[in-house]
């Protein structure tokens, strides 16, 4: 209780100063705005997901949309199931089941549009996004939705995710990942599961920067950082806070190293599924009809807000509409 009192005292002093540090738009990926219902969620999992005393031993079943943007039948962005699949899904339990978190995903359907140069080359936050996921998403708060888009040239960022749905536009709670047709891939293998992170409720490792206050990601052991690429061992982005900075985390940008996620991370993304998603343990997750696949298939690519969303040590002070970027 003492610990709770000088937490909710700490917010309270730091309030006018703290500047939450985010990754600018061309670092790596973008996020949308965090809605209420986020916001919320995010609140009641640090006060109580340490004092959850579930003894859920289940696995939780996944079921992933996927939805291919290409420039026509054969054309740029079209890819056969089969890849589609084995850079998606394979990747994202492959990287799961290396660390035995509890979570599976399953291909429940895939389907492709040919989309103009717009959709392609999807903007972050423009009406060809929403158009997009007003006609191809799946809804349903365990329904993760991937839109496999198109790279564009004047921005590094090669995905986001939205943790919840916007209430307000009745639209988000989704994936977006470029997809680069003269490589096959992602620009790092691990952006599907970077991304599935935070679909998963987690933040960027450097979210909040240096300082125990805001501790960087809102989780407690992953040490405080600063933005970085660097995989050097003893790399200190925060050398004030105790720890080195965990360039091994896949919520950092630390690409050439980045494997794992702590155990506050797989509590908290088992938490929020479990408690917002509604997850149930061992639900079985039945495909949709897949469409037929010969040479191949489908693709296409993807604002600011006021305000922050502050936890200490257990406890949240939420402002509404904050930006966050992957």
């Amino acid at each position: 209780m003492l610990r709770s009192l000088l937490a909710t005292l700490l917010i309270a002093t730091a309030l006018p100063t703290l500047v939450p540090r985010i990754a600018h738009a061309d670092d790596a990926c973008g996020q949308a705005d965090l809605s209420d219902d986020a916001l919320a969620a995010l609140q009641h999992a640090a006060s109580v997901e340490n004092d959850d005393k579930t003894d859920d031993a289940s696995v939780y079943n996944v079921p992933v949309y996927l939805h291919v943007v290409r420039t026509r039948s054969g054309g740029d962005g079209d890819m056969p199931v089969a890849h589609a699949k084995a850079i998606v899904i394979d990747v994202l339990n492959q990287a799961f089941a290396a660390q035995h978190i509890p979570f599976t995903f399953e291909l429940a359907k895939i389907d492709y549009l040919d989309g103009d140069d717009a959709t392609y080359h999807l903007a972050q936050g423009s009406q060809e996004e929403a158009s997009l996921y007003d006609a191809m998403a799946v809804s349903g708060r365990r329904s993760l939705n991937i839109f496999i888009v198109g790279a564009r040239t004047d921005t590094r960022v090669t995905g986001w995710a939205q943790f919840l749905f916007d209430t307000a536009t009745n639209r988000g709670d989704h994936v977006v990942l470029r997809y680069y047709p003269n490589t096959g891939g992602f620009s790092d293998p691990l952006v599907p599961v970077h991304e599935t992170g935070h679909w998963l409720g987690l933040l960027h490792t450097f979210q909040f920067g240096c300082g125990q206050v805001l501790h960087g990601d809102l989780i407690y052991d992953t040490p405080t950082q600063m933005q970085t690429w660097s995989c050097a061992a003893d790399t200190d982005t925060c050398p004030d806070d105790p720890g080195l900075d965990p360039v091994e985390n896949i919520m950092g940008y630390s690409e050439g190293c980045r494997h794992e996620f702590s155990p506050g991370q797989i509590r908290r993304m088992t938490f929020l599924y479990r408690t917002v998603r509604g997850g149930k343990g061992d639900e079985q997750v039945t495909p949709d009809a897949m469409p037929a696949q010969t040479a191949g298939c489908a693709a296409t690519d993807g604002g600011g807000g006021a305000g922050a969303v502050l936890l200490a040590l257990g406890l949240a002070v939420a402002a509404r509409n904050r930006r966050r970027r992957c």
